[in-house]
């Protein structure tokens, strides 16, 4: 069976629910505009061992459309006011039954206290084929803070705690329950701003969701927002995302997973999969060196970042961004990450000049990145500017054992423009470490003025390769 959604007669959140009531996880969308509810915090809860599935009627001649009603953020509670929020439903005493409770001890630090826990698995969810109108400026918002509104997103997902009773010997004890597969595919966003438009929250704890599956997802790149298109708060296990095109994709999540509870015995990473993506911007970053990155076609328009991640990222073409702060153009603490065949777009900034690109580490950690058969390319009829250069690393004095291992190998540089100047330099590299560079690919640039360093520094021009050794 199948629960239809008229949007002349029926509220969606409402057969959603219903749907859920009667065990028919099923629901079609006829054309027409599908209303959200406000609320606070509201959330669709999804029971375990279900796969609940909205999705647009194979009869309907225009695609139906999901709306955020107009002034239904609250104003005094602006935050966490969701369109659709899906998590996993509580969990009976049936499920935890027989099960062993592990023991969570706070890492060092925390505020948190000791508690016993288990984790169970949960439903899964899956969105095809509606038009998603976020209508955030429809809200009445545009005098709020940026972090007043942030966690309002449109279309969200995350697993879920619930406190249980205590141990025999007073222990608190909680059951955290995973969204097993969230799948969004031939979804279209329009009209977000102040909050994502489709996020992964979070669940701080492993896995959190199983499973991420997000294809053909599709929204306005050239527009100015707050928030992201696609945003993770929250981590998922195995994270692919295909055939995208949208203004910007964020992973941010700062504790560390491998310290939160988790389900399996041994930690495994969070692992990405990436291909196919047009973004104006893209910035990952999570904390503890938690995923893996394997990504191909990532076209990315103005402003890219990466962190504390390992894999490689083949077939790109990348930007540094000629505006903001280093992290905006940074690639930083990386487990010996691999550019390969990516090419490096720099752009003028509001000033009219560039911006290096910024190989960087703290924490006392050594950052490994390789760049294999990548281009470097200025500006068309672009003029270096004296002590301008393309890469930079600076000398960290707050964590003195930093340092940075890169290598490149067969890269292509402006080599004609960087002669035209010589008070200009392919690199500035101050922070410790190690740097190679193919002597091949320098072409007529001097060596070692190639490159900007500390006195203390070596170059080894021997062999193949122009080593920088920085101590």
């Amino acid at each position: 069976m199948t629960v239809i959604v008229d949007a002349a007669t029926d509220s969606l959140v409402e057969r959603i629910k219903h749907a859920i009531e009667i065990e028919d996880f099923d629901v079609e969308l006829l054309a027409g505009t599908h209303l959200t509810t406000p609320g606070v915090r509201k959330k669709i809860r999804v029971p375990k061992n279900t796969t609940l599935t909205v999705r647009t009627s194979s009869s309907a001649k225009t695609r139906p459309v999901i709306l955020r009603p107009k002034q239904s953020v609250d104003p005094d509670k602006p935050d966490d006011n969701y369109g659709l929020f899906f998590a996993p439903a509580a969990p009976q005493k049936s499920d935890v039954q027989g099960l062993t409770w592990k023991l969570f001890t706070p890492p060092k630090g925390s505020k948190e206290k000791k508690f016993e826990y288990v984790v169970l698995d949960g439903g899964s969810v899956e969105i095809r084929g509606p038009l998603i109108d976020c209508n955030m400026d429809a809200q009445g918002l545009g005098k709020k803070k940026k972090d007043a509104v942030e966690h309002s997103a449109m279309l969200a997902f995350a697993g879920d705690v619930f406190t249980w009773d205590p141990s025999p010997s007073g222990i608190p004890r909680k059951v955290f329950v995973t969204l097993k597969r969230v799948a969004v595919s031939r979804v279209s966003f329009v009209n977000g701003n102040h909050g994502d438009d489709l996020w992964v929250s979070r669940g701080n704890f492993h896995p959190n969701v199983e499973e991420v599956h997000f294809s053909r997802v599709d929204a306005p790149s050239d527009v100015k927002r707050r928030r992201h298109t696609i945003g993770f708060s929250g981590h998922g296990l195995s994270v692919t995302l295909k055939e995208i095109d949208v203004h910007s994709i964020h992973l941010e999540v700062d504790p560390n997973w491998k310290e939160r509870p988790r389900r399996d015995e041994d930690f495994v990473p969070s692992t990405w999969t990436m291909s196919s993506i047009q973004a104006s911007k893209m910035s990952l970053d999570a904390g503890g060196h938690v995923y893996v990155v394997n990504a191909t076609r990532l076209f990315v328009k103005t402003q890219f970042a990466i962190s504390r991640a390992e894999g490689q990222i083949t077939k790109s073409k990348l930007p540094v961004f000629g505006d903001g702060q280093g992290e905006d153009r940074r690639v930083s603490r990386a487990s010996d990450f691999v550019f390969k065949e990516v090419e490096w777009h720099y752009s003028r900034g509001k000033t009219g000049r560039i911006r290096p690109l910024n190989l960087f580490t703290r924490f006392d950690e050594t950052s490994t990145v390789r760049f294999i058969e990548n281009k470097f390319l200025l500006p068309t009829s672009y003029t270096l500017l004296p002590i301008e250069r393309l890469i930079e690393s600076g000398r960290s004095t707050e964590h003195p054992q930093n340092s940075i291992n890169a290598r490149f190998v067969n890269c292509s540089f402006p080599v004609a423009a960087l002669q035209s100047e010589p008070k200009a330099w392919l690199a500035k590299l101050f922070e410790h470490g190690v740097y190679r560079f193919r002597k091949a690919d320098l072409g007529v640039l001097p060596v070692p003025g190639f490159a900007s360093v500390p006195k203390d520094a070596t170059v080894v021009t021997a062999g193949p390769d122009v080593v920088v050794t920085v101590p």
